[in-house]
């Protein structure tokens, strides 16, 4: 398998695994019915509004955690690659 194609590999476990999360962040119960509920693992990335509304997505959330994503992908990828890369002689 080549370089490329692990770092491909990393990146999409990455997301599934992040994707995952929040998908178990996101069924959690609102607590309270006129409080703000954030959701999104490791930074908020949705805001569910109270009686006066206020809810919808948290764009610098929502772009730090694909943030978080890729960084993650980049170095599961790195760790396999250098687990894996063959030394010549």
């Amino acid at each position: 398998m080549s370089s490329q194609s692990k770092y491909g590999v990393a990146i999409l476990l990455a997301g599934c695994f992040f994707w995952v999360v929040n998908h178990f962040d996101l069924l959690q119960p609102v607590t309270c019915f006129d409080c703000f509920f954030r959701h999104g693992v490791p930074f908020a990335f949705f805001n569910e509004g109270g009686f006066a509304g206020g809810g919808g997505i948290i764009w610098p959330g929502a772009l730090g955690d694909a943030f978080v994503v890729v960084a993650a992908g980049a170095m599961l990828g790195w760790v396999w690659n250098s687990l894996t890369r063959r030394v010549s002689h």
